[in-house]
């Protein structure tokens, strides 16, 4: 059974919760360590939660021929380098963590004891491999972007067999970059309703609309790579968002999140004083001692008065204080019987 709150280092993902921003660096530092630690910087700046890497091995991953491999091997993300990413990623506030492709990934994120492992949907069918890492009971965020939903129910399933009871989905379509009209954004609903376990969106559109949008829709989590400049070189630079864009996407998830209120219709502070809630008013002076009847009642915009659903309850009251023609009728002018 899974939660509907999971815990993410000191932060809280679910329904009602922040939004729990990660900043993909993927293979975006060029495995060049100075400039992952200036994506770190700028995750930090921008005020994401956290910030995620790709631990591959391209031997493992690709055919020597095809063409993937001979962009992504040079690209391998140096694994002697976590330990110290991990500790200057928490000096910045940021926590890291990992999409860990192999055995070894697996247990070096859990040796390191990073707070959630990032599953790409590419591996969503590899079963063994899946359930090896969910018996290590860390947090599991499992995107779903290359299977359809009987394929997340099986992924789902081997989690929970494993005892792993801290599993996220995102949303996400692996197309890159993805077209705004292919983002599916409502799929959200179906996976919440279906696993009822928070529920986020893995972002590859240009631009900020569609995750913004996906915040507005439900989001738990946001997931979007980012880079230094989308001039470098490289395969994931040219769809990522740069350093100015990552701090406005934050802001402007902020923004909604507080737009999104309570669910409790109530008025806000201040409505009442506004005049554009009609009242009761007197069509005529009326003098005290007169009994109040519909010929001598209007109804006008105002903050004070009486509402009109009350009329029928003042009908044949006692003016016990003189009312002015075109004053709101107040509970204090009356004797009400």
């Amino acid at each position: 059974m899974t939660k509907s709150i999971i815990k993410i280092g000191n932060k809280s993902v679910g329904s009602g919760k922040p939004v729990f921003f990660i900043a993909e660096i993927g293979v975006n530092h060029d495995n060049n360590y100075t400039q992952a630690l200036e994506l770190i910087d700028v995750a930090s700046d921008s005020g994401a939660d956290a910030v995620k890497l790709q631990l591959y091995y391209a031997d493992n991953m690709w055919p020597r021929k095809s063409r993937s491999y001979a962009i992504l091997k040079k690209l391998e993300t140096n694994r002697a380098w976590l330990p110290d990413l991990i500790k200057y990623a928490e000096t910045k506030g940021v926590i890291l963590f990992s999409s860990p492709f192999d055995i070894d990934a697996i247990n070096l994120v859990s040796n390191l004891k990073t707070p959630a492992i990032k599953w790409a949907s590419s591996q969503i069918y590899d079963l063994p491999l899946l359930s090896f890492a969910a018996k290590k009971n860390i947090p599991m965020i499992l995107a779903t972007g290359a299977c359809n939903l009987i394929d997340v129910d099986r992924a789902v399933k081997a989690v929970e067999e494993a005892g792993n009871e801290d599993l996220i989905l995102m949303h996400c379509v692996s197309s890159y970059p993805t077209q705004p009209q292919d983002a599916n954004l409502r799929v959200m609903d179906t996976l919440a309703k279906k696993f009822n376990c928070p529920v986020g969106f893995s972002d590859h559109t240009i631009g900020l609309d569609v995750p913004i949008s996906a915040v507005a829709r439900g989001a738990s989590i946001i997931e979007k790579h980012y880079t230094l400049s989308r001039k470098l070189t490289g395969p994931d630079h040219g769809f990522a968002i740069e350093p100015n864009e990552l701090k406005e996407l934050i802001s402007r998830i902020r923004d909604v999140e507080k737009s999104l209120g309570s669910p409790e219709k109530v008025f806000i502070d201040g409505a009442e004083d506004q005049e554009y809630i009609v009242r009761l008013f007197a069509k005529e002076d009326i003098g005290i001692g007169s009994k109040i009847t519909r010929e001598q009642i209007v109804v006008k915009r105002s903050n004070q008065g009486l509402l009109p659903y009350e009329l029928e309850s003042i009908i044949g009251s006692i003016v016990v204080k003189k009312i002015q023609a075109d004053e709101p009728i107040l509970k204090e002018t009356l004797s009400i019987g």
